[in-house]
């Protein structure tokens, strides 16, 4: 996740400092797998670990895949805070963390509305604009809130 803050953000500090906040104001679950041991280990460490395992053998591709789940695993939070944040009038905490979640999973309408009205109640009406006409274009449940912005 911090990586891909990284780049999203542009600026290492900002990206960590985002991610440590975010962390601090929820009381963060996880979802635990039980392995046939009887062991738990968190889909994201899994799928990390899966990844350097995939890394370490040198399959790339398949190491790629498996970060990219892991990755998977942090959308849906990422999404929930960044509209809970909306809510709180917290645009500028919310705003990165939309982003992200937008740039780990482009086809996802429920991501893309929540970056579109972030933007829209950020002033920036154009860019939320767009976002809104591809959640639109992905799921005619949000056509209704693509008119209003119109």
């Amino acid at each position: 996740i911090f990586i891909s803050a990284m780049l999203v953000q542009g600026s290492p500090q900002f990206a960590y400092q985002t991610l440590k906040k975010a962390a601090a104001d929820d009381n963060l679950i996880s979802t635990k797998l039980v392995l046939r041991g009887g062991e738990t280990q968190d889909r994201f460490s899994l799928f990390v670990q899966k990844g350097i395992e995939f890394e370490r053998a040198g399959d790339p591709s398949h190491a790629s895949e498996a970060y990219k789940e892991a990755l998977s695993e942090a959308i849906v939070p990422m999404n929930q805070l960044a509209w809970f944040y909306l809510r709180q009038g917290k645009l500028d905490d919310a705003l990165p963390l939309a982003r992200l979640a937008v740039n780990l999973s482009p086809k996802n309408a429920a991501v893309l509305d929540t970056l579109a009205e972030i933007l829209f109640k950020h002033g920036e009406k154009n860019e939320a604009e767009q976002w809104m006409r591809k959640a639109a274009s992905l799921d005619p449940r949000y056509r209704d809130k693509l008119a209003k912005m119109e």
